[in-house]
């Protein structure tokens, strides 16, 4: 039998092998399908379209794809429908999963589910001698049901229900024995992107040059190719050389295209950075490297043929800096945004963002939803959430807004100090009683002072801080209920203040330790110092320019620090246009925000919700997937924290929904997931894999012995090959004979192959 989860990927529809019942019924019992089914049964087409979909009839395409599927299965999955409009659909809908049961062993029955809306869908064993139309007319016949005539197709899928008593009424292990694994390697369907590009890349190339048609050649500036070429649409790794060659400029000449006074020279770079990708092959690079400019043809192809002179050992550093860009732009486009925009926030928002945010433009609601949060969770105070993997958490939220000069970076603070306003209030009397014990107990080393009142806490710090007064400020929040202490700067650099040594690298180890709850403190000998250690707990929110999140964090990009940020974005493009117009934050404001402050007041002890955690489990492995789909140990990594964070704004969300769970926290969650990750690979992606590539070969080069590697028995591009993917030179020929002057190798000249000697590699 089979059972395939349907996919999409870019787009296009996969099939991955449900495996055991465990897999099947998590499927079925996440929080969101759990929500979408409530939402659906409501009338909800769009919450219809957001459930799991299953398919049970055929087996993938090459490369697990849907579409093209053209082997029938071991099972057979049938659609029942009934009219709700009949005299007798409550009738039929009671009586019919008795009927189906009582002939489940002349059927062959594997799944019986009441569907999202008016029926049943029924798997049973397909009758092999039989066609899937004769399948389904045996079947249904036997049960005396009509089936639905359009879903007869082998490549039908079924939206899922959930795995309650009410909705799986029936279930047989068999159902995920005997299906055939399917390739779902990022191949598959980089093989139809690539097939995609190359068609459109024949057909831009072919417009170009009927437009040029009747033009002399030295008056013509696109580029010399012929449809004839197939070099003219094949394009690297998926993508056509048009976009290489764009992304290559767009990074080395401003986005401009070469012109007179530069042209030669640009050319010739270009060409360099190109030849290899087409193998050093003077015609294939002729037939992609365009003639710009009316530069004179002979002029060009010298230009270009000249190129070929450079052999270089590794992939070029422009090279591979314009592939990479390439790749972390499609990863963007993939996660619901553009290479520019990202991923759109759902429309419906829980309750207490949806006032949070009702007062900013549409441009600053995603930044002010996502930078709310570290003010919500300073709300809370000894409470706790377990996540997926078992361990404790806390609602640390640590928040990160990049945008460029003049986009409305301000339009959080508003909202935030509302939100912040009733601790404000409670640490102005902490303030004044500080003071007045100040006051009456100035420093002398002659008089004793009375004792610190213990009773003082004060969460909301200021910006210029010693280690003494930071640790001060966390032994009394950590001593008078186990509170948060919260930060709201303009500037990320002014974050560095919280610390005396006043540097990005101390602020890093703050980062980390509030991330994990861990102890943070200090130990000092003098009877007034500050010493001791409590667990930190601490919430901030700033800002930052581009250029200066990047300068500052780029050597705490690896180290931890940037996966336990929740960073947003305002894209300039959202912001031109008219004069933003703010709502005002009246007393009705006020009003309607209190009870969701209230709500986090009150929170206390262990808080569980299985629906999220359902949820982050199914959002764990799609960002895996997402990852090996790209290829990209970067996403992969920040995205094992960034489900973390996630986690806690789910929590936060649900106890501000009064610890009631809704389709709406589900969606938000989702979203946010993907927007905090859109923002750091755009931001920091390309830094992030630089230095992921540093630490990897450093490991490599520790660690590995390139002689260990190698076979026994190993021609000279076996060894070329293994030494590139140690990230070193392809030539090595000083150390192969080094290892011969050592015995360590032996040239067998008639196979033209080297051996090694027993003797191994000190």
């Amino acid at each position: 039998m089979s059972t395939y989860r349907i996919h999409t990927v870019m787009g296009i529809k996969m099939m991955h092998l449900v495996k055991s019942r465990e897999e099947y019924l998590r499927l079925r019992n996440s929080g969101n399908q759990i929500a979408n089914v409530s939402e659906a049964r409501n009338g909800n087409i769009e919450a219809k379209r957001d459930l799991v979909q299953m398919n049970y009839s055929c087996l993938p395409a090459s490369g697990g794809l849907l579409r093209g599927a053209t082997r029938q299965s071991n099972s057979v999955g049938m659609d029942l429908d009934f009219d709700p409009m009949r005299p007798d659909y409550d009738q039929l809908m009671a009586e019919l999963p008795a009927k189906v049961i009582e002939k489940k062993d002349e059927l062959g029955l594997l799944m019986l589910e009441r569907s999202a809306t008016k029926g049943f869908h029924v798997v049973f064993r397909r009758r092999t001698e039989m066609s899937q139309v004769e399948n389904l007319e045996w079947a249904s016949r036997l049960i005396g049901v009509e089936f639905d005539k359009g879903a007869k197709d082998i490549t039908r899928v079924f939206y899922t229900t959930t795995a309650s008593d009410d909705d799986l009424l029936f279930l047989d292990d068999d159902l995920f024995t005997g299906g055939e694994p399917t390739d779902e390697s990022p191949s598959a369907v980089q093989a139809l992107l690539e097939k995609s590009r190359a068609r459109t890349a024949e057909l831009k190339a072919a417009a170009q040059l009927k437009a040029a048609e009747g033009k002399d050649p030295d008056e013509n500036a696109s580029p010399a190719v012929s449809t004839d070429s197939p070099s003219a649409s094949e394009g690297y790794l998926g993508f056509s050389w048009k976009q290489i060659i764009d992304k290559y400029f767009d990074l080395y000449n401003n986005g401009k295209e070469p012109s007179a006074g530069n042209r030669n020279t640009l050319t010739f770079e270009l060409s360099q950075a190109l030849a290899p990708l087409v193998d050093y092959n003077a015609d294939r690079l002729l037939a992609i490297v365009p003639r710009y400019d009316s530069l004179p043809e002979q002029e060009w192809r010298t230009t270009v043929t000249n190129a070929l002179q450079k052999r270089w050992k590794t992939m070029p550093r422009r090279t591979s800096e314009v592939m990479k860009a390439l790749k972390n732009e499609e990863l963007k486009n993939y996660l619901g945004g553009t290479a520019l925009m990202p991923p759109e926030m759902p429309k419906k928002l829980p309750a207490a963002l949806k006032l949070l945010t009702s007062k900013v433009p549409e441009p600053y609601k995603a930044c002010v939803a996502e930078g709310v949060f570290p003010a919500l969770a300073a709300h809370l105070h000894d409470v706790k959430f377990r996540y997926i993997d078992n361990t404790e958490r806390e609602a640390t939220l640590m928040a990160l807004l990049i945008a460029p000069m003049s986009t409305g970076k301000s339009s959080v603070n508003v909202p935030i100090n509302k939100v912040m306003a009733d601790i404000v209030e409670r640490d102005n009397i902490s303030r004044e009683r500080e003071m007045e014990w100040k006051r009456k107990n100035p420093s002398s080393k002659s008089k004793a002072r009375d004792p610190r009142p213990e009773d003082i806490c004060i969460q909301v710090l200021t910006s210029d801080l010693t280690n003494a007064a930071f640790n001060q400020r966390m032994f009394d929040a950590d001593r008078n209920g186990h509170r948060y202490l919260f930060l709201k700067t303009d500037e990320l650099d002014s974050m560095r203040n919280v610390t005396s040594q006043r540097s990005i690298q101390q602020l890093s180890v703050v980062v980390r330790n509030a991330f994990d709850n861990a102890e943070h403190g200090q130990e000092r000998v003098g009877a007034d110092s500050v010493t001791g250690k409590a667990p930190l707990r601490f919430n901030f929110h700033t800002s930052s320019t581009p250029s200066v999140a990047k300068a500052l964090l780029k050597n705490s990009s690896i180290d931890g620090t940037l996966s336990r940020l929740s960073v947003s974005s305002i894209e300039k493009e959202q912001t031109m246009g008219d004069i933003p117009k703010y709502g005002i934050y009246d007393d009705k404001f006020d009003a309607d925000l209190k009870p969701f402050i209230d709500l986090l007041n009150r929170a206390n002890g262990f808080i569980e919700c299985q629906q999220l955690n359902a949820l982050i489990e199914q959002l764990v492995v799609e960002s895996k997937d997402i990852a090996l789909q790209y290829d990209s140990e970067g996403y992969e990594l920040l995205s094992r924290r960034a489900c973390v964070i996630a986690f806690c704004k789910g929590m936060v969300l649900y106890i501000l929904n009064g610890c009631r769970w809704s389709k709406d926290i589900g969606d938000y969650v989702r979203w946010s997931l993907r927007y905090d990750l859109w923002c750091k690979m755009k931001y920091f992606g390309a830094i992030f894999e630089e230095e992921l590539d540093k630490e990897n070969k450093s490991l490599r080069e520790g660690m590995v012995s390139l002689y260990d590697l190698l076979p026994d028995t190993f021609t000279i591009d076996e060894y070329r090959r293994v030494r590139v993917l140690q990230g070193r030179s392809a030539d090595g020929m000083a150390t192969l004979r080094k290892w011969r002057s050592r015995s360590q190798i032996e040239y067998d000249s008639i196979g033209n192959v080297y051996v090694k000697t027993k003797r191994r590699a000190a």
